[in-house]
């Protein structure tokens, strides 16, 4: 899907954004939304939590969050927060 994205253009006055996914058969939804870039600092945390829950693969979502913590870290059981 991320091809059709870049057939899209976004600033034609004749074609609006919906005719153009209508036209290439794609979903509007599809090429609206782009994830976010991971920061260096959500991929440290990603790596220490993927780590920690290999050490501990019974810990559920409240036990993963208390490990961050108590390396100084606050977060939250959706994102991490510093």
């Amino acid at each position: 899907m991320g091809e059709v994205r870049t057939w899209i253009d976004f600033d034609n006055p004749d074609l609006s954004v919906r005719l153009q996914c209508q036209i290439l058969g794609s979903h509007r939804s599809s090429i609206a939304y782009q994830l976010p870039p991971k920061t260096e600092e959500n991929l440290l945390y990603m790596r220490l939590m993927d780590e920690e829950y290999l050490r501990h693969p019974a810990h559920g979502s409240r036990q993963m969050v208390d490990f961050p913590e108590d390396q100084g870290c606050q977060v939250n059981r959706k994102s991490p927060h510093v």
